[in-house]
Formats: C-alpha cells, structure tokens, sequence
C-alpha cells in the first residue's frame, strides 16, 4: 500500500535541533528499502545512518522539518509544549509530501498530538499506533531525521569547539556551563532547548 511515514528525532536532547521527517513509500520504494536493511534508526549503529540516509532521500519523496533550536526557542512562546511542536512539524512534513505526490493513508507513532494530525486531513485515513517503526515507512523516516539531527552535532562542535552531548545527563550540565564560560548564557539559546529545567541546573 502506498503510504506516508513520519517520524522525530531529537525532542528529548537539551542540544540540538527537533527534526521531523517525512517518507513515501510505494510496491517498489518498500522493496528497495527492505533491500538495504532500513528499520527503526535506533537498531542502526551511527556509522551506517549516513549512507542509508542518503539512499532514501535519493529514492523516495520525503519532507524534513529541522527546527533549529535557535528557532525553537523563538517559536516555543507559541508552541508551548514538546507535543505542540511535534503537531506542527508532522503536519508541515506530510503537507510537503502532498504538495508534490498524492497519498491517502498516513502512518504516525502515536505522540500527545498525534490525533490532531489526522483532523487536519480529513480525506486521508491515518495508522496511529504505538511502535511505529515498524512500519519501514515510518523507520526511512526515522533514519533521515536522525540522520540531520546527528550531522547538527557534528556541525555544532566545529563551531562551539566543545563536543555537545546527546539527550539529558551529566556531561549535558558539564559542556552547559563549559559554553556558558567561554561565550556567555544567551549561546543556550542558539544551542539548546532553553526551555528545559537543565537550563536552571547550568546556570546555577
């Protein structure tokens, strides 16, 4: 069956961007991936999402959302919560999709937001579930956002000389400060998600 599959990366990590990523997958496109060993990127050791990565961009229609967190920070008054810029990103990927291709079923791991999605489509019929990576749709999308989210990483350390950490845990709070000390606070803004609590802890 033709289908959309989306997926994020990078909603719980303090540094780094919120990625979203958007794939279509047909007979042959699920074929191909199926060939090349797509599934969930977090059974996909970091030395190899680079390569499937760009094979699925190359071969599929697909959308990706990065929202940087310099952007994030600017947007998050709005947003208000982790939830409602995951119902943004998801719904701009899957709008991107359709602009170029049509498709009449969505497949989306079910997030808080997730059913709101589906309300803004209403002709298209939606496979919200638990484990979405099952899908391969869902796990080419998953592969290219982490894909961006991780190349953020690599980009930031270049520019901040500091190897920023990924997710929320010691090292996050030691390289916070690190970046405080050698710029000034407001680079958590164009760093990190400066809405989380990590931020009082760095600071402090």
């Amino acid at each position: 069956m033709d289908r959309i599959g989306t997926d994020e990366s990078g909603k719980g990590s303090y540094f780094g961007p919120l990625v979203v990523a958007g794939v279509k997958v047909g007979e042959d496109e699920e074929k191909l991936l199926a060939d090349l060993g797509v599934r969930d990127s977090k059974k996909i050791a970091v030395s190899n999402i680079r390569a499937l990565s760009e094979s699925i961009v190359t071969n599929c229609i697909h959308s990706i959302v990065l929202v940087t967190p310099k952007r994030y920070n600017e947007l998050y008054s709005s947003m208000r919560t982790i939830n409602g810029f995951l119902l943004w990103a998801h719904k701009t990927a899957i709008k991107n999709i359709l602009r170029e291709t049509e498709c009449k079923y969505v497949v989306v791991d079910d997030f808080g937001g997730a059913k709101l999605i589906a309300a803004a489509f209403p002709r298209i019929e939606f496979d919200i579930r638990k484990r979405a990576e099952d899908d391969i749709a869902v796990a080419a999308a998953s592969i290219i956002a982490r894909d961006r989210f991780l190349n953020w990483f690599t980009k930031a350390q270049r520019e901040y000389g500091i190897a920023l950490p990924i997710g929320i845990n010691d090292d996050t709070i030691r390289c916070g400060k690190m970046l405080v000390e050698k710029y000034d606070r407001d680079v958590l803004r164009e760093a990190a998600k400066f809405h989380f609590k990590t931020t009082d802890k760095i600071l402090e």
